[in-house]
């Protein structure tokens, strides 16, 4: 055997060589690179969550006694779905961008029982997140709990 015909089988059984560890390398990047983008998501759900959490005790901080009476809210407890075609719902849906309205749950509850300005107001929403990558589904697949608390105004 010469030395080319060495080389070329050295070649051919270090390009299989090459094609395995491309791929351990590559599934090991992609993982990375979709675990960046699972947490890139959950990031935007929380803001999300937040923040249609804070529009909501913003309207229900104004919808007390004093208030007209076509926005007049409480004292008794709100519970609904965020798709559900009320004000409070519509309020926390403005903000729930990259959120899936039916899987959040709002509740809204007059602690003091009354709806006199003053009085405290708690916000509760609730969201089960869904992972995009099932390997890691047991660190984000998680129940969001957001509560806000709140006088109201007038």
């Amino acid at each position: 055997m010469t030395m080319s015909s060495q080389c070329r089988i050295r070649q051919k059984l270090r390009r299989g060589t090459t094609i395995v560890e491309s791929s351990i390398v590559l599934s090991v990047v992609l993982l990375i690179v979709m675990s960046f983008l699972e947490l890139s998501l959950l990031v935007v759900r929380v803001n999300s969550l937040t923040e249609a959490c804070q529009n909501v005790s913003r309207l229900v901080s104004v919808s007390g006694d004093l208030s007209s009476g076509a926005n007049t809210l409480g004292p008794a407890t709100i519970q609904c779905n965020a798709e559900a075609n009320n004000s409070v719902a519509n309020a926390a849906r403005r903000a729930l961008t990259m959120v899936d309205p039916s899987k959040v749950e709002l509740e809204v509850v007059w602690s003091d029982g009354t709806n006199s300005p003053g009085d405290l107001v708690v916000v509760h929403l609730d969201y089960q997140n869904a992972s995009i990558i099932p390997l890691v589904d047991h660190l984000t697949d998680k129940l969001f709990h957001y509560t806000c608390h709140i006088r109201i105004a007038h």
